[in-house]
């Protein structure tokens, strides 16, 4: 049965991160850290949300294991001007900032209304 520090260890690894790293994003020892992984002991409860983040997992995925998927969804007209990600068109930032770090298109649906709006369900792979 995996442990929280086996899932610490196999996502710190996924990310090419070394203990030190993720000791210093969490502003913790990496001895802390090695102790999770090692089974010694268990990240305190305030840490979960910022390693939550790190990996890009579900807090229910670092405690317990289980593979919820998050998703987003993003609305809006694909090329216009209104409807951005990080200063890029919704196609744009969609690829940029997500499609190219695993996540990928559950689905799309198409509302031909006057404005042409389309809706991305994305989910992160894990």
């Amino acid at each position: 049965m995996k442990t929280i520090g086996n899932r610490i260890a196999e996502l710190r690894n996924e990310k090419n991160m070394t203990q030190s790293e993720l000791a210093e994003l969490l502003h913790i020892s990496d001895k802390a850290v090695s102790k999770w992984e090692n089974t010694d002991s268990c990240p305190d409860i305030s840490l979960l949300p910022a390693l939550s983040d790190i990996f890009e997992v579900s807090i229910d995925y670092l405690v317990r294991g289980e593979a919820f998927k998050p998703q987003k969804i993003f609305f809006g007209s694909p090329y216009n001007d209104r409807n951005k990600i990080n200063e890029c068109n919704l196609v744009d930032g969609l690829n940029k900032y997500y499609l190219q770090r695993g996540w990928h298109i559950v689905s799309t649906q198409l509302d031909c209304t006057e404005d042409y709006c389309v809706v991305f369900v994305i989910e992160k792979e894990l």
